[in-house]
């Protein structure tokens, strides 16, 4: 496929560099001289000896020099809102206004319209109960509403794409809060310990959450995650202890550290086939959860997994590829009854069904080659089973 002179100027505008528009004149006859039909810099210059026809001069970094008989001039770089009022004039034109804490003249709450960002801790301890976030704004920069202890409401712009770290953090008195469509990332910490936010829906097009999105919110009972996820970040729902029900879409691949630690009131959850990985302390002291199967897909459970379940009685395994049980991953798991453990487990580690009292009946599949230590510590009811000829035991299994 051969690029005319019009389509190779498009090809143009996302070069970095002078040498990359040096090289492509190189290329051909075709494509000399190109440079001079550009009307706007794509590039940060200091001449005219690369883009000598251009009107219109594009400002990517603070401090860049204005050049003589430039017409117009677009300000690429954030700016705050001070800097735009001193500096505006009918040939300027701003991309990136950023309302700062110091924009705050007088402790006002009214956004300008001209603004597309709140800048870091902008709103951080004010006294604020209400806010309309003009539809402008298409970036929420890191703790801006950090520890708004008033806050029950806020109206968030239709166009804002991303939630920086930390922004609605501590805002005790947010009891609901409706996310936009346009919405793509939310990142650490963005809603940990809102205490009375009660429900959140997650917009469809969010394929980032970051960790601690919502640890600590006490009061969350109902989440409808997005099917663009692939993973439940680290403490995302930690200490959620009024979650009862969690629906994960099948795009979820990975549960991480401490993922739902501490849920309390977790009864059920319904893990989709394809997840491979559950990460230490996932489901920690989610002591009303019942039953848990694990999918077909998952290759890795790692330690402390169901940890202190004191409710769990059922365990099914659908996977044949997970390779070990690992330490204290069922410790503590007072009211399980009985494991069937599928072929292809090859160890069983320290600690691994420790203090599960009521456990009577466990199978253990031909593939297991080695239990360690203190394994089933403490099982005191635990009267039924047959080890394969090959295993291979460590002193004190049953903590004798």
């Amino acid at each position: 496929m051969k690029l005319d002179r019009y389509s190779m100027m498009i090809v143009c505008k996302y070069f970095e560099n002078e040498e990359d528009y040096i090289g492509v004149m190189c290329v051909c006859k075709k494509f000399q001289g190109i440079t001079e039909q550009f009307h706007y810099n794509p590039i940060t210059i200091s001449s005219f000896s690369l883009f000598p026809n251009i009107e219109t001069q594009y400002l990517y970094e603070d401090g860049e020099e204005i050049l003589d008989r430039i017409i117009n001039i677009v300000v690429c770089h954030k700016v705050s809102y001070k800097t735009y009022k001193q500096k505006k004039s009918n040939n300027y034109k701003w991309l990136n206004i950023c309302y700062e804490r110091s924009d705050r003249e007088n402790r006002t709450i009214e956004i300008p319209k001209e603004v597309n960002s709140l800048g870091f801790g902008c709103f951080e301890q004010t006294l604020l109960e209400q806010l309309i976030i003009p539809n402008t704004i298409e970036k929420i920069q890191s703790y801006c509403f950090y520890s708004n202890r008033f806050l029950t409401s806020i109206q968030l712009s239709t166009n804002l794409t991303i939630l920086q770290n930390d922004c609605f953090k501590g805002c005790i008195a947010l009891k609901s809060i409706l996310l936009p469509l346009k919405l793509q990332i939310i990142e650490k910490g963005c809603f940990s310990q809102c205490t009375s936010l009660t429900s959140i829906k997650i917009p469809s097009q969010v394929y980032f959450l970051g960790d601690d999105c919502f640890s600590f919110c006490s009061s969350l009972k109902e989440v409808i995650l997005p099917n663009a996820l692939t993973n439940i970040p680290i403490n995302c729902f930690n200490e959620c202890i009024s979650l009862t029900k969690i629906d994960l879409p099948m795009s979820i691949q990975k549960l991480n550290d401490r993922s739902f630690r501490k849920c309390f009131n977790l009864i059920t959850i319904q893990l989709p086939f394809t997840i491979n990985t559950i990460k230490s302390s996932c489901f920690e002291s989610c002591t009303s959860l019942l039953k848990i199967d694990l999918p077909a897909c998952l290759t890795y459970l790692d330690v402390y997994s169901f940890f202190n379940c004191i409710s769990l009685h059922s365990v099914y395994f659908d996977t044949t590829s997970l390779k070990s049980i690992k330490n204290s991953t069922f410790s503590n798991c007072s009211s399980l009854l009985s494991i069937d453990l599928p072929n292809g487990i090859i160890e069983l580690e320290e600690n691994s069904f420790e203090n599960c009292c009521k456990l009577s009946s466990i199978h253990f599949p031909s593939s297991l080659t080695h239990i360690q230590s203190n394994c089933f510590l403490q099982c005191t009811s635990l009267n039924q089973h047959s080890f394969p000829v090959t295993i291979q035991l460590d002193d004190c299994v049953f903590g004798i």
